[in-house]
């Protein structure tokens, strides 16, 4: 099972790709506060690496904290957008 994971609550945005439990990717920008630029990218760039799509990640996964909430509703929303597509 193929798990995209994000991390938009702290200071640095951090996308991971996980296959039964081993990291086979992942990305870390601390760029300041700007994960709702970064993170989809991010995540694109991980996929790219790997020769994979969207359509290959059996689950997306976000962190709910601690940190800003701002950074929760960012990852809950693109992880809502990328599951509907």
């Amino acid at each position: 099972m193929k798990i995209l994971a994000f991390d938009g609550t702290a200071k640095a945005a951090s996308v991971a790709l996980l296959e039964d439990g081993k990291i086979l990717a992942s990305y870390t920008v601390d760029n300041g506060l700007t994960q709702s630029e970064l993170l989809l990218p991010m995540a694109e760039s991980v996929l790219k690496s790997l020769k994979l799509e969207f359509s290959d990640v059996d689950v997306f996964a976000t962190s709910v904290g601690p940190g800003s909430f701002t950074g929760v509703r960012i990852g809950v929303s693109l992880i809502k957008g990328l599951a509907f597509g």
